[in-house]
């Protein structure tokens, strides 16, 4: 194998225990986390409800979000670099939306039949 030496294989063991002595490190920031994938392994199959959020060494427990972070279980503040996965371009509990969506909810919340919303939010 062109490039193989033993000095190689020497850096590959210690980037292993580098990897591993920060996912401890983590581990030790999130135990909350940690508590929640444990009980949520015994009923959600790889014990988060979508496999994008699986995660070594455990996924991240989000509790809340404001603007442009999210908290997670644990009380650790992240900036929240991918929104949601989609379009959040106002960030978490923006107060425009949130009083928006709260003003529309005790209307009804989901409906078969279309709304005169549909054509407001198209225009």
């Amino acid at each position: 194998m062109v490039g193989w030496s033993w000095t190689k294989l020497s850096n590959m063991r210690s980037l292993d225990q580098i990897i591993e002595a920060e996912e401890q490190t983590f581990l030790r920031r999130v135990p909350k986390s940690v508590a929640l994938h444990e009980r949520a392994s015994l009923s959600i199959p790889g014990g988060v409800p979508s496999s994008w959020a699986s995660s070594r060494p455990t996924p991240v427990w989000v509790s809340h979000g404001e603007g442009a972070y999210v908290w997670d279980v644990d009380d650790n503040q992240y900036i929240d670099f991918h929104a949601g996965y989609g379009a959040n371009i106002v960030g978490h509990a923006n107060p425009s939306v949130v009083a928006a969506v709260q003003k529309r909810v005790t209307q009804g919340t989901h409906f078969a039949q279309p709304t005169p919303d549909s054509i407001v939010v198209a225009e």
